[in-house]
């Protein structure tokens, strides 16, 4: 089955840095099962800068191809959004992450939310004077775990994904509609 998604990272809201870049790579699908055959796994954002109404605009465009021989795993769209204040420096903002869609449409629209480990104390008061935050050492992996417990964590933002989703199955001859898709004839 080919599986295409096609769209955009637009932006985010909620985070508290005047310039935000964002980090994005596909995780969760079982590399035997799925093969990418055009576009990026993995990538950036441009830096930009926040609008009056506290709003990050990326625009960045996503459009991946993938070959799927089983859909025992789903992709799923890690994001790590990055900040740097107004001195130049870079810090972690948030992790995020949220599954693509698993059905074909057109315009989908996806708010992933968006967190980062709280710290300690010392960790906590270390950020207020030195603006960095704590990281975690493999964030992609707690990011697959069904439980984050006994991490702290804190919201941040959340950053907005518009997809479109084509599935085509060459044993049935053809591209796979949505279910409510009515055939003209």
């Amino acid at each position: 089955m080919d599986v295409h998604f096609i769209g955009e990272i637009k932006g985010a809201t909620g985070f508290h840095f005047p310039n935000l870049t964002c980090r994005f790579k596909v995780i969760g699908c079982d590399d035997t099962h799925w093969r990418l055959e055009a576009g990026d796994m993995e990538g950036f954002t441009q830096i930009a800068g926040q609008t009056s109404l506290s709003k990050v605009v990326w625009n960045h465009p996503l459009d991946m191809h993938f070959f799927a021989d089983s859909v025992e795993t789903w992709p799923s769209l890690y994001l790590e959004v990055w900040g740097q204040d107004e001195y130049g420096r870079n810090t972690l903002a948030a992790y995020g992450q949220c599954l693509l869609p698993p059905t074909p449409g057109d315009g989908i629209c996806l708010e992933c939310a968006t967190w980062r480990p709280e710290g300690s104390l010392m960790e906590r008061i270390k950020s207020l004077f030195l603006g960095s935050h704590p990281q975690l050492q493999t964030p992609e992996e707690a990011s697959l775990a069904t439980s984050r417990f006994p991490l702290r964590t804190e919201s941040m933002g959340t950053v907005s994904l518009e997809l479109s989703v084509v599935m085509s199955d060459p044993l049935a001859g053809g591209v796979i509609l949505p279910s409510n898709h009515q055939d003209p004839h």
